[in-house]
């Protein structure tokens, strides 16, 4: 037992008491290990607030670790849909989007971000177009990203509390399914209207799946493929401590930020 009483039928029967000895246990670590997960920018045409709203979860929460969960560039002038002709060339939007990734890089030195249907645009245009990969840089190359900055097709994480974390840009619309179906804890973007944390219980272990919602600028011309949905996007991350989720709603009042996290 847990007192260290022995409950086997030859002790029950002759009233032996054991001896037990103190076990010696291991010193708690006290650190709180504090992931920071975002996405779905859609940079240069991401809500007017985001970086500063990233800003103020990092100096507030101190992340140990940053994900992208992808779309950090919207590269809608190269979109394989149809493009608004009021909006920047391609030239220009990968200009534009580089001033303000310039804004993330000084924050989050070191960020680990997975494939996505945006942020590997020009990938994807160049396989359409039959131009092999030697021809192409890397995306570090191509938005003047630090070494800190790493791409994966998907993310698997060891958490503090022994858990796994798989991050991917979007697999399936019900982030609990996608957990119950890698047998793991899962945080996804892509469908900007979803915000949310779904639990999951088996008789070996408690998981999570959980939408990580958008920091787009919903009027944007880039945006307006969006219109038509009556669910609108809610713009927020996701900041998971000691392997429990929380989501950070980034709050909006008078089509500003209210500048508190």
């Amino acid at each position: 037992m847990a007192d260290g009483t022995c409950v086997c039928k030859t002790c029950i029967k002759s009233d032996k008491k054991i001896k037990t000895k103190a076990l010696k246990t291991e010193k708690k670590n006290n650190a709180v290990e504090t992931i920071l997960i975002f996405g779905d920018m859609h940079i240069p045409y991401h809500r007017d607030g985001s970086i500063e709203f990233l800003r103020a979860i990092k100096d507030k929460y101190n992340p140990t670790k940053v994900i992208c969960t992808g779309d950090e560039l919207d590269n809608h002038a190269m979109s394989f849909h149809e493009t608004d002709p009021n909006c920047l060339s391609a030239g220009d939007e990968l200009e534009e989007a580089i001033k303000y990734m310039k804004q993330l890089y000084e924050i989050f030195p070191e960020v680990d971000l997975v494939d996505s249907n945006h942020g590997s645009m020009v990938f994807r245009k160049a396989k359409f177009g039959g131009i092999p990969l030697k021809y192409i840089r890397s995306m570090r190359e191509i938005i003047e990203a630090p070494a800190g900055w790493s791409w994966h097709k998907d993310y698997t994480y060891t958490m503090s509390n022994g858990q796994d974390l798989f991050v991917t840009h979007g697999l399936k619309k019900k982030s609990r399914q996608l957990a119950e179906q890698y047998g793991c804890c899962v945080v996804q973007g892509h469908y900007h209207e979803d915000s949310c944390i779904q639990y999951s219980s088996s008789p070996r272990q408690l998981i999570w799946g959980c939408s990580a919602g958008c920091l787009i600028d919903d009027e944007s011309l880039a945006m307006e493929y969006n219109k038509s949905n009556l669910k609108r996007p809610i713009l927020s991350c996701v900041l998971i401590r000691n392997g429990i989720p929380k989501i950070i709603p980034m709050v909006i009042k008078d089509h500003k930020w209210i500048g508190i996290v």
